[in-house]
């Protein structure tokens, strides 16, 4: 089935659901106005005989409307670095800086190791506030990802096929599940930047000042050097992450497209790891993974992306309706 015969499929579905929908609605109101004895609301009840007459009607229209043919092949969408921007200074934001803030304050009174070392045992790794802050801040990411794929995904579409693609990208049924699964495993991740900070300083503590005496200069040059490595991993995951979505999502928009294969394209620069770079221009199929680390996007760290091979476009039908 081509991505066409699906739109067209999914057009005609959504036109019979709004009929009947609109039936059920007309039914509803003309009873409530009958058991009021009120006037009674304008419009005819359809029969399903006559649902079917139409939805066949506007089939055979879509059919016999005009056709042209494709301009170009449709292109693969990458991840945004403005997403990429914003979720990191978020999380930074209201995870790390404060969490740092407390340490420095807690630290700025230790006198000896042993203080600096019971200081951080009794700071709180992750204060309520915190985890509520940060799960706003993923739930805004995946937002911020799922709509701008589907809009770049819609737009590329229709500039290239002159298909209107709603009809099925807006069926999050699929989509819903797989952003729950990203969101949780954010979660995860981002917890583990100030727990692994924490053990971090208790062991750089311990090392620097037990051969040295004590100074809080000194204190301060640790927590300042294992702040930037707690920044820069929060980094490595909000960029990750967000290349993960844009992978996932593109395998599931494809496959609800009936794309079943596609080109690997990657970043094509010194970055590229050797299996992925043998990869690039490859056709591939989303039912098996051509990678330990999976589709494009989906390794740790993977910059690359699916750019969809469509090997017979046929008549485009434009003009369905929003």
């Amino acid at each position: 089935m081509s991505v066409i015969d699906i739109v067209h499929a999914a057009a005609v579905d959504r036109y019979r659901r709004i009929l009947e929908s609109g039936n059920a609605d007309l039914l509803a109101r003309k009873g409530q106005a009958e058991r009021r004895g009120a006037a009674t609301p304008r419009g005819v009840v359809l029969t399903g005989a006559q649902i079917d007459f139409m939805v066949e009607r506007y089939a055979d229209r879509l059919t016999k409307s005009p056709r042209r043919v494709a301009k170009a092949d449709v292109e693969p969408i990458h991840p945004r670095k403005r997403d990429e921007r914003e979720y990191e200074r978020a999380i930074r934001r209201v995870l790390l800086r404060p969490l740092l803030n407390r340490i420095r304050r807690g630290l700025s009174l230790a006198v000896a190791v042993a203080d600096a070392i019971d200081t951080l045992d009794a700071t709180p790794i992750l204060t309520t506030r915190a985890i509520g802050l940060v799960e706003r801040e993923i739930n805004r990411q995946a937002r911020r990802i799922q709509g701008y794929h589907r809009r770049r995904l819609i737009q590329t579409f229709r500039a290239a096929l002159g298909v209107d693609i709603r009809p099925v990208v807006l069926n999050d049924d699929v989509i819903s599940p797989l952003m729950d699964a990203w969101r949780r495993e954010n979660v995860n991740l981002i917890h583990t930047v100030p727990r692994r900070l924490m053990d971090d300083l208790r062991v750089e503590i311990d090392v620097a000042f037990r051969t040295e005496p004590f100074n809080q200069e000194d204190l301060r040059r640790v927590v300042r050097e294992k702040g930037k490595s707690a920044g820069y991993n929060l980094r490595r995951i909000t960029r990750d992450q967000t290349n993960k979505a844009i992978g996932n999502l593109t395998q599931a928009r494809h496959q609800q497209l009936g794309i079943e294969t596609y080109t690997w394209r990657t970043a094509n620069d010194e970055r590229v790891r050797p299996e992925h770079r043998a990869l690039n221009r490859t056709s591939q199929r989303w039912d098996t993974p051509p990678s330990p680390d999976g589709h494009p996007g989906q390794g740790i760290q993977c910059r690359c992306v699916a750019e969809p091979r469509l090997p017979e476009v046929g008549p485009v039908i434009p003009n369905l309706p929003s």
